[in-house]
């Protein structure tokens, strides 16, 4: 997992900021942005209700794409926020609303199929991994938030995504909105202890995406 998390990253921001030519392949940049509707699967739910968080997600990306084949190659960084919502009750009998905030640094690698519908547009698929490093976490309680100086989730996560879209094209740009869905297959919780037995959690982050691209 370490390999493929550092490959995926020398990779991503290699094509993304690199100055180097392709030869005749075409080479479109530009930004993306758009909302995440995120939330996790729980290995035991402990009589927890989960319910999605809806937050963004921004960033660059590029795309390779060949003179004649229809399949082309896209790679993204984005800032991409997600976690969950939780309810339960206490030992009080009170219910209790609990938000976990969490941000990544998401680097999907998507192939990308193209069927032209205009000469100015197109529908498309994509599909590929993708690589996550968490850039920070935050607990809320009924607005309020919790401090805490443990981490409670791992530093990445691998995730398979899923999409389709629309692209229209105009003279200097192109304009992309992409639905995806990202099923996370790596467990991001932590191990945790209780007295002198430990315990492994499998909670897995399942997001879906709207975003939009312009592109160059």
């Amino acid at each position: 997992m370490k390999m493929t998390s550092r490959f995926a990253l020398v990779l991503a921001l290699a094509m993304l900021f690199s100055g180097v030519a392709f030869g005749q392949l075409g080479i479109k940049k530009g930004i993306k942005g758009g909302l995440n509707i995120a939330t996790v699967s729980l290995e035991q739910d402990g009589g927890i209700d989960i319910s999605s968080r809806t937050a963004f997600a921004a960033g660059l990306f590029l795309e390779i794409d060949p003179p004649v084949f229809p399949l082309s190659l896209e790679v993204d960084a984005l800032f991409s926020q997600k976690g969950y919502k939780s309810t339960y009750e206490t030992v009080l009998g009170t219910t209790q609303e609990l938000t976990a905030n969490l941000n990544y640094l998401d680097i999907p690698v998507l192939a990308k199929f193209s069927i032209p519908i205009a000469p100015t547009a197109s529908y498309h698929v994509v599909a590929g991994p993708q690589m996550s490093f968490k850039l920070g976490e935050k607990f809320e309680s009924d607005g309020n938030e919790i401090e805490s100086d443990e981490d409670d989730f791992k530093g990445n996560e691998f995730s398979l995504v899923f999409g389709l879209g629309v692209e229209m094209n105009a003279l200097i740009s192109s304009v992309a909105i992409d639905i995806r869905y990202a099923l996370g297959l790596s467990d991001i919780s932590e191990s945790y202890t209780i007295g002198t037995e430990e315990f492994d959690t499998s909670d897995k982050n399942r997001v879906i995406q709207v975003l939009v691209g312009i592109g160059f």
